[in-house]
């Protein structure tokens, strides 16, 4: 397994602190087709363990709506925690959809919070390592 996987629209990699980063290619919109292989390249890492997970949207134009039933259906098989580093328009309104996401799918499938500093996410995922 590589160490860093680069999708058509995001880096994804693990951390020596064991946490997967996922950050957005600048001006992308996110089709089903990326989220699926977004999905499998986490998978590669957690090995079948939930792992948290740091996410930067900042870059990213938009996302399908296709895109995001599949992370509804499929992001709480992987994720045990997911920070979310707020700071663009879109990263806001991805960021109430997550929520939503939480709430509606048996409430707390995963730990939830949203950041504008990459430094206090990094330290509070750190809190739920596999």
């Amino acid at each position: 397994m590589s160490n860093e996987i680069n999708t058509r629209n995001a880096k994804i990699w693990k951390t020596k602190e064991g946490i997967v980063k996922v950050v957005y290619r600048p001006g992308t919109e996110e089709t089903l087709e990326d989220a699926e292989t977004n999905l499998s390249a986490l998978q590669e890492f957690s090995r079948g363990e939930r792992l948290p997970v740091f996410i930067n949207p900042n870059s990213q134009k938009s996302m399908s709506r296709d895109a995001r039933l599949y992370y509804i259906k499929n992001t709480r098989q992987i994720a045990s925690a997911v920070a979310v580093l707020r700071t663009s328009p879109f990263s806001h309104i991805l960021s109430i959809f997550l929520l939503v996401l939480n709430k509606t799918m048996n409430n707390n499938l995963f730990s939830l919070r949203f950041f504008t500093s990459e430094d206090m996410a990094m330290d509070w995922l750190k809190n739920y390592k596999a």
